[in-house]
């Protein structure tokens, strides 16, 4: 009875030995396994990082410089465009944004898509249809999306310009000639004069006799004299 007594007690301890040698066997697989996580982190961490751009594009931010433009694209608002208000507006924000953002000429049609509404994104459907966006610069897209938007595209910008007389106060002229001289493409000389001759009559006349040399000297001789 004593030696089956024994045998017993020997195999509980067996049993016991044998589960505390399972659990310590699963706790090492585990450990293992968080080890090879960690190491695939650390792995991560030192490889080149590639950050998602607006349109779903993965661009190599391993260069400082790109980086810090993909975070400046979070503080930069892109101009969006629905189709009602200016297109060249719009195209010379988008360029501006460009110029900031540093953006790749593969990605600035993406960019500008991504930002579009209303009639803008109807029409670029239709455009769109039978190509490839990766085949259509900006230089084409703005164009063609100008010729589609354009309310002034066909007036007469030189003699939009010309026309434009100052009947309110100096700021609100200064603003419209601003606004019409981008119509055109003139000399700055030339430019002045027509600035001049937009004046009022009294203000005009005090200012040509300054001579101004550009138009950044007509304006600030132009609020000197009001």
């Amino acid at each position: 009875m004593t030696t089956t007594r024994s045998q017993a007690e020997i195999d509980k301890i067996v049993r016991e030995h044998s589960n505390t040698l399972g659990k310590i066997s699963s706790f090492m697989d585990e450990t293992r396994q968080s080890f090879a996580e960690i190491r695939e982190v650390l792995e991560e961490i030192r490889r080149p990082k590639h950050s998602e751009g607006p349109s779903g594009v993965n661009f190599d931010t391993s260069n400082g410089s790109r980086a810090d433009r993909l975070y400046r694209f979070g503080k930069i608002e892109f101009p969006k465009f629905d189709g009602t208000e200016d297109v060249e507006d719009w195209v010379s924000k988008c360029e501006h944004y460009f110029d900031v953002d540093d953006t790749p000429e593969a990605y600035k049609v993406r960019y500008a898509v991504i930002n579009l509404e209303g009639k803008a994104i109807k029409w670029h459907n239709n455009f769109i249809k039978n190509r490839l966006i990766t085949g259509v610069t900006w230089s084409e897209y703005s164009r063609t999306i100008i010729d589609r938007f354009s309310s002034t595209l066909f007036q007469d910008g030189m003699g939009i310009l010309i026309s434009t007389t100052q009947t309110g106060t100096l700021e609100d002229y200064c603003d419209k000639f601003d606004e019409n001289l981008l119509r055109v493409t003139i000399s700055e000389e030339y430019a002045v004069n027509i600035f001049l001759r937009g004046l009022k009559p009294e203000l005009s006349g005090l200012v040509r006799v300054l001579d101004p040399k550009s138009m950044k000297q007509a304006y600030m001789l132009a609020k000197k004299q009001i």
